[in-house]
């Protein structure tokens, strides 16, 4: 690929990475020889030289499904792209929190969603269909989130008379969709800003006060996008 030509020659001192797929981080940390700050992985924490930057992923999603069977939802779906690193940690925190109140939250309640492509119509499509199965869908981040509520309510389907849906990251349409979305707010300044500061350290030489290990908390933000019903 060409941006690890890029990196391999550029002469810089450390990185900062986001987003790169399973296996480019190895391949990266085998050659570069130099320190790497990763954030949102779960594939690298036994990489020599690096530091991992992440949130409490799983723990955040236990606890924004515990609140949706909370107010009286046992029909519960999972939504992401993938079933993978950060998405997969949330995916767990869905399923921990599924089979603690005697639910079921396996894979068969996984909902796959596409965009960018030329099947997301169709994807939306199949998604409208499965929906009726469910009183609530806890999506991996509020893009999906909202991806799912305008597709949804464009056919007709009441949010969250009909079906509750939650996001995640709390990003700045989060609050400006209707209804707006009941999220888990991260952060991501703060991680930013942890990233660069354990780089710094390890390129100072103080490797000592930077943690191989940071992880970050979250908030869970209560709006409109959850209704309480009365199960049956």
């Amino acid at each position: 690929m060409m941006y690890r030509q890029f990196i391999l020659s550029w002469n810089m001192d450390g990185l900062v990475t986001c987003g790169f797929v399973e296996g480019e981080i190895s391949y990266l940390q085998e050659r570069y020889k130099k320190p790497i700050v990763i954030i949102d992985d779960y594939d690298t924490d036994d990489l020599d030289n690096c530091i991992n930057v992440r949130l409490e992923d799983k723990k955040a999603a236990y606890e924004m499904t515990k609140y949706v069977i909370g107010c009286g939802h046992r029909k519960i779906a999972f939504l992401a792209d993938n079933n993978i690193n950060l998405d997969h940690q949330r995916f767990l925190g869905y399923c921990q929190a599924m089979e603690e109140a005697g639910l079921s939250g396996s894979e068969d309640h996984f909902l796959k969603i596409r965009s960018g492509n030329r099947g997301e119509q169709d994807n939306l499509e199949e998604l409208y269909e499965k929906s009726f199965a469910y009183t609530a869908v806890i999506c991996a981040s509020d893009y999906y989130a909202s991806m799912l509520l305008n597709a949804l309510q464009d056919k007709g389907r009441k949010i969250p008379d009909e079906l509750s849906i939650t996001g995640f990251d709390d990003v700045e349409y989060a609050s400006l969709v209707r209804p707006a979305l009941t999220t888990v707010r991260q952060d991501i300044q703060e991680k930013g800003r942890v990233a660069v500061d354990m780089l710094v350290k390890m390129l100072e030489g103080r490797p000592e006060e930077a943690e191989t290990l940071v992880v970050l908390p979250t908030r869970m933000i209560i709006r409109d996008s959850v209704k309480k019903i009365n199960y049956e």
